[in-house]
């Protein structure tokens, strides 16, 4: 049974005329009765009567045009569902999700939000960036980033929400979680079960050169302390626990990433609490301004399912 057909049969019930039908549909009278013929050899049934007047649909004429009128209608609705699933399938496979991260996720929520992502998203490209998250900020306000994933003391907070706003960019909070400082067990530090930010400002420090928010918020203590003690910058993970765990140094990670990945951390090094008020503030960015692709909502909605 071929769909015209029945869009044949619903049109000359309703001119009542396979004349006025035929051009309407701009199908010739012979080729419409052909239609008509097909269809009602194929059903078994007389569909319509001639009359001294036109055509008029026989008792089983006025079920088949009810019922193809309803099944016609939902599969107009059938055809445009499938079309937006085949585009949003189609928007997927063509983008590209840009995202700049801070240091904090890349041991251990990335490489899972990454793996699985990629599994149901085989033919979308992302673009993965470390950078620190003031800069983040920067980039998603020129568009140049589709998700910003960053990590702020939390003491600066207020501030940085305001910078937001101007910028038109939205903060979503993940979670809080310590500072905690790095240091050789055999260090003076190492036995230590609080450090507090005046002590940490009187040591020697390894830095992740992308952590730039917490050097800031550092030296809103220098009046106080002095100026952090900066001896080595380095966004190499390892070498800076190495340098730490000589005793030379101390380092800073977070109490997630500690939790998270303890085999990153060598029995050599202690990791311990700063007693100040010192956390990271942990969250996504995004732009108010920049639409949300399909493969967009994705990564999001998995990023969130492991932190």
């Amino acid at each position: 049974m071929r769909t015209e057909h029945l869009e044949y049969l619903i049109e000359i019930a309703k001119t009542k005329s396979i004349s006025h039908a035929s051009k309407r549909l701009y199908v010739s009278h012979q080729g419409l009765s052909s239609a008509i013929s097909l269809l009602e050899k194929e059903l078994d049934v007389a569909l319509l009567k001639r009359t001294y007047s036109g055509v008029e649909l026989t008792e089983a004429g006025e079920k088949y045009v009810h019922w193809a009128t309803r099944f016609l209608d939902e599969l107009k609705d059938l055809r445009k569902e499938t079309s937006a699933v085949k585009k949003s399938s189609l928007e997927k496979r063509l983008c590209t999700v840009n995202i700049y991260a801070a240091p904090l996720f890349f041991p251990y929520i990335i490489p899972r939000t990454v793996s699985e992502f990629k599994s149901t998203n085989p033919d979308v490209k992302l673009c993965l960036k470390e950078m620190d998250s003031l800069e983040i900020i920067e980039q998603l306000s020129e568009e140049y980033a589709d998700i910003g994933l960053v990590s702020f003391i939390n003491n600066n907070i207020k501030n940085i929400k305001e910078i937001l706003k101007k910028k038109n960019l939205v903060l979503e909070k993940l979670f809080l979680t310590n500072v905690m400082v790095v240091a050789g067990k055999k260090s003076p530090l190492g036995s230590k079960k609080s450090i507090s930010i005046k002590e940490l400002l009187q040591c020697q420090l390894v830095v992740n050169n992308r952590l730039k928010s917490l050097i800031n918020y550092l030296e809103t203590y220098s009046d106080l302390y002095g100026e952090p003690q900066i001896t080595l910058e380095s966004d190499n993970f390892f070498t800076n626990t190495k340098t730490s765990a000589q005793g030379l140094m101390v380092n800073l990670t977070s109490e997630y990433n500690y939790k998270k990945n303890p085999q990153h951390f060598p029995d050599d090094i202690s990791c311990i609490p700063i007693s100040d008020d010192i956390k990271y503030y942990v969250g996504i960015i995004t732009n108010k301004k920049k639409g949300a692709s399909p493969a967009y909502n994705d990564f999001l909605n998995i990023l969130k399912t492991h932190y």
